[in-house]
């Protein structure tokens, strides 16, 4: 039976230059998204501010907007459950 080593995936980049590009990426995003009614959401700004300085990865960036959303979906769908159980007595 053959070990197999896990290797961890490499960290970003945390030079001046590759965390000046990450945050133009994040700040043209957020002006695309501006330009579409974008609220801000302190949630997410704290995810895309992880990302740019380099403590996550472009996957776990996404992981974590995902998961962000996913909860913001449920929160809403729970509250509009409880306002119709409201509405019906």
């Amino acid at each position: 039976m053959a070990l197999r080593a896990e290797v961890a995936a490499p960290r970003p980049d945390r030079s001046t230059a590759a965390v000046a590009q990450r945050r133009s990426i994040v700040d043209q995003a957020r002006a695309s998204n501006a330009r579409q009614g974008y609220v801000h959401d302190a949630q997410l700004e704290a995810i895309n501010e992880a990302y740019v300085v380099g403590d996550l990865t472009s996957e776990e960036c996404s992981a974590a907007i995902d998961a962000l959303i996913a909860d913001q979906i449920a929160a809403f769908k729970s509250a509009d459950a409880a306002e119709a159980q409201t509405e019906r007595r």
